[in-house]
């Protein structure tokens, strides 16, 4: 019933219609070539006869000829019994006549009746064809249903060959990669939850100590006192502010927004100006640096970026090192990658805590109260979109290292 109903089979029972009836028409012109053809199979024989006559006897002609227009009663008799004295009866020529006819006949019933019989076939085969064609475009359609529904668990492949197969292997391979991107925007969102999570917990603490000082202040205390207070006020400001914007560059990194650039430049003014950058709080804790490699050696990268990284390594190395400590930069560069490697001779990090050091927000047992855990998890991206890889190696009371390698990439 759902066929008949279709538009396109009603447009297709069209089409056999006239099939049909071309067939039958086809059939008839059979019927009639057949029976043209006997006609002209008797008068033939009739011509034959005559002609033998004629041939004996020439005079005989217009009496002849007479006589086969319009023969009288007399002749026809003279005629049968002429042709019983050689064994042909009229009453067999006549009903071979006849058989001959009814011959034709039947020959004409059967051509219309095989029209009608094949037409009949191909009809029911194609419709047994359409039924499974379109129960296959129902199937896919209830997939592509549930797949709306968010339902990718079904499975549609299908090994057999057609166009229709290509699609629904199509259609397959399509459900893959929206279930793919459905698994990352619930990550993402995931993520997403844990990363406003961890940033309204990084903001509480400053907001706390803005929200208690500017209490304190509407008390009046001394001006020493209010001297002090705004000190840690202005403090506590600039963290919120280094927080912010730490949080929006690693946000940028995590989303994939960022374009790497392939600048060239010398890897010892790279690290030049990272000492630069921290040479205040290197200055405060006394810290020594030694830098040790190639001053021509060359690398290509983001340079930017790449500050944002080893200044994010730096300051980690800085925090973690007691007071006139050493930190150790080393560089070198080669076909295959270029590496700076970059240690400290202070606490070192807690064995459990190596896995997770570049982990976002996560801070180890010896981290410092002002500690955010930021930095080390921003340089891993930074160095990742680079394609490259960065390591840790500690021991506790022995000092970090950190390398960064960046490989190139050969076409």
């Amino acid at each position: 019933m759902r066929l008949a109903k279709n538009p396109e089979v009603v447009k297709l029972l069209l089409v056999l219609t006239v099939l049909l009836f071309l067939s039958l028409m086809l059939a008839l012109s059979f019927t009639l070539i057949s029976s043209h053809h006997l006609e002209e199979t008797m008068l033939t024989s009739q011509a034959a006869l005559i002609g033998a006559v004629i041939e004996t006897y020439p005079n005989a002609e217009p009496g002849l000829i007479q006589q086969v227009k319009g023969a009288d009663e007399q002749t026809i008799r003279k005629g049968e019994a002429l042709l019983a004295r050689y064994g042909l009866h009229v009453e067999n020529l006549l009903s071979t006549s006849e058989a001959v006819r009814a011959t034709a006949r039947l020959n004409a019933m059967l051509y219309v009746a095989l029209a009608v019989l094949v037409f009949l076939a191909l009809v029911g085969l194609f419709f047994l064809f359409l039924r499974r064609h379109y129960r296959k475009i129902r199937a896919i359609s209830d997939y592509l249903s549930g797949i709306a529904a968010g339902n990718y668990a079904l499975a549609i492949r299908d090994n057999d060959e057609g166009e229709l197969s290509i699609l629904r292997n199509q259609i397959y391979k399509i459900t893959i990669m929206l279930k793919e991107q459905a698994e990352t925007l619930k990550q993402d969102k995931i993520r997403l939850a844990d990363s406003l999570a961890d940033i309204s917990h990084q903001l509480k603490t400053p907001l706390t100590s803005l929200i208690v000082l500017s209490d304190l202040l509407e008390d009046d205390p001394a001006e020493e006192v209010k001297e002090e207070f705004l000190a840690r006020m202005r403090s506590q400001l600039k963290r919120m502010e280094w927080l912010t914007t730490s949080l929006l560059k690693l946000s940028r990194l995590e989303a994939g927004t960022v374009t790497m650039k392939k600048d060239s430049f010398k890897i010892r003014e790279l690290i030049d100006r990272v000492v630069q950058a921290l040479s205040i709080p290197l200055e405060i804790k006394g810290h020594r640096v030694e830098i040790a490699g190639d001053e021509g050696a060359m690398m290509t990268g983001d340079l930017n970026w790449t500050l944002e990284a080893l200044i994010n390594i730096l300051k980690n190395h800085i925090e973690h090192t007691p007071e006139k400590g050493m930190i150790r930069i080393a560089y070198e560069d080669n076909p295959i990658f270029t590496k700076i490697i970059t240690a400290d001779n202070g606490e070192g990090i807690d064995r459990e805590d190596l896995p997770y050091v570049f982990n976002r927000f996560y801070r180890g047992k010896n981290a410092s109260e002002e500690s955010a855990g930021i930095g080390l998890a921003m340089a891993y991206e930074i160095v990742k979109q680079q394609g490259g890889d960065i390591t840790v190696k500690s021991e506790q009371g022995e000092g970090t290292q950190l390398t960064i390698t960046l490989y190139k990439q050969r076409i």
